[in-house]
């Protein structure tokens, strides 16, 4: 099959001064570039000619690191984004809960909340979501979605008391003066105690505790508003290894239109994810291949826990955070289980499992709470509003 673009600025990205009059596809592939006189003309039953109208013509966007199925699932909560406030978080969730019609012990949840944009400089807690419900469970999901927090239904389904230790590698809030959970969530293995109780049993590292499950809604969403923004390769950053299986599957059935690199995370199943799809683990079949493995080696520095020589300057935390999540990782990349598949190796900034305490400090990081650099979805800066809190959140650039 052959196909004809032409009557549209034509950028090449090669060099400024490309000027071509069209561009031939043929099969899939870029077969030439150059003068229309001189272009090989549609002449096959299955050919087609395109008219560009004015219209540019480009190579598309890759997102070099992104979170392609959880920002599927960011489509279908309450968002966040444009909250000044805590009132303002409150008033959000409580106007979609007043709007909804699922049973009332169904969850609801809020995303992209960040507190570095919240006039009170902090995060919402089990107090501030009991206003918005004492009978539905409210979780609430940090932009980064390495942070959030939920309601005291939401503390109590997760089972969360007093005496509940940290979880190794993250941290629940407590209430001031004391340990008693005040709803906040830090980092994937405390987040996986709302997940859990949400799911009904283990979680399987899903990033927005409550979020549709639905993995082909959550395809189908991601992958509409990517192609409309005009990127065309994106990336699972911390998949799971049923999180593989769906983008897998996604491709078996027709549904991708753009190509998917999945790096699942180390110590969560990765070495056995890659040995279990060698294909993908060598190549894109349908779509989907598996880039590698993810690696999480210490905090965000908006969030106060990477780690670094020296303390932060805000707040009481100390100087962040190491994480030793390597989980064998050079190992298994070189005995054969995960050679092809994992040689090349994602390290990012997301807590983790083994943290230790900073060079040269005496206390353990603190409340480490903010927006992480490792989270890439297709948006745009955000803008800030003169407005006041409690007023209609101003829109924000997408």
């Amino acid at each position: 099959m052959r196909t004809l673009y032409h009557s549209g600025p034509i950028r090449t990205m090669v060099d400024l001064d490309d000027a071509p009059e069209c561009v031939v596809v043929e099969d899939g592939r870029i077969a030439f570039v150059g003068d229309r006189a001189a272009a090989p003309a549609p002449t096959g039953p299955d050919d087609v000619e395109v008219d560009l109208a004015g219209r540019t013509l480009m190579p598309a966007f890759i997102d070099p690191h992104g979170h392609f199925l959880v920002y599927g699932q960011f489509a279908a909560p309450v968002d966040l984004s444009g909250a000044q406030c805590v009132d303002d978080v409150v008033r959000l969730l409580s106007e979609r809960l007043a709007a909804r019609e699922d049973p009332a012990d169904a969850p609801l949840v809020g995303v992209n909340y960040d507190h570095n944009f919240l006039r009170e400089r902090r995060h919402p807690n089990r107090d501030d979501l009991d206003r918005v419900s004492t009978v539905t469970p409210v979780v609430v999901m940090h932009a980064s979605v390495h942070l959030g927090a939920g309601n005291s239904v939401m503390v109590e389904r997760a089972g969360l008391t007093e005496d509940t230790p940290d979880p190794e590698g993250g941290r629940f809030g407590r209430r001031p003066g004391g340990t008693v959970p005040d709803g906040y969530v830090e980092e994937f293995s405390a987040i996986a105690a709302f997940s859990a109780a949400l799911s009904g049993g283990e979680s399987s590292m899903q990033l927005v505790p409550g979020a549709d499950p639905d993995p082909v809604a959550a395809v189908e969403r991601a992958q509409a508003e990517y192609l409309r923004q005009g990127i065309t390769t994106v990336q699972e950053g911390a998949a799971s290894p049923e999180g593989v299986r769906d983008l897998i599957e996604a491709g078996r059935r027709g549904q991708l239109a753009l190509d998917v690199v999945a790096y699942p995370v180390v110590n969560h199943g990765g070495p056995e994810c890659a040995a279990e799809h060698p294909e993908h683990a060598a190549g894109y079949v349908d779509h989907v291949r598996i880039g590698g493995y993810k690696m999480i080696l210490d905090g965000s520095p908006q969030g106060r826990s990477a780690w670094l020589s020296r303390p932060y300057e805000e707040e009481d935390g100390g100087a962040g955070a190491a994480a030793d999540a390597t989980g064998g990782a050079g190992r298994d990349a070189g005995d054969g289980t995960g050679r092809d598949a994992a040689h090349p190796v994602g390290a990012d900034a997301a807590g983790g499992a083994g943290r230790r305490r900073a060079p040269g400090r005496s206390t353990p990081p603190g409340p480490r709470v903010s927006r992480t650099a490792t989270a890439a979805t297709p948006r745009c800066p955000t803008t800030r509003s003169s407005g006041g809190c409690g007023s209609p959140p101003p829109s924000r650039a997408r």
